[in-house]
């Protein structure tokens, strides 16, 4: 594991409310209300998920996806592309 990685999972754990309350923030800013839930993705979006260099935060404000909905496209496109499905 790198250093980031162990000194976030150590945080988390001496902080856990201010962990939750920061995850309860951004899933709160990013998950339902956009103009695009339960519509099929686009190729152009399909695109962008995978070989943007944007992080998934900017990108959702530019397609208007939540976080996690582009992280579930972006592993389910890796893994068809893989066959693996």
């Amino acid at each position: 594991m790198n250093k980031y990685y162990e000194y976030t999972k150590e945080w988390k754990k001496n902080n856990p409310e201010q962990a939750n309350e920061n995850k309860k923030k951004n899933y709160a800013s990013t998950a339902f209300g956009n103009i695009n839930h339960r519509r099929d993705y686009t190729p152009e979006e399909d695109y962008l998920v995978l070989n943007s260099d944007l992080t998934d935060r900017k990108l959702h404000s530019q397609i208007g996806r939540s976080v996690q909905g582009i992280q579930v496209r972006r592993s389910r496109l890796k893994t068809d592309s893989f066959g693996l499905s």
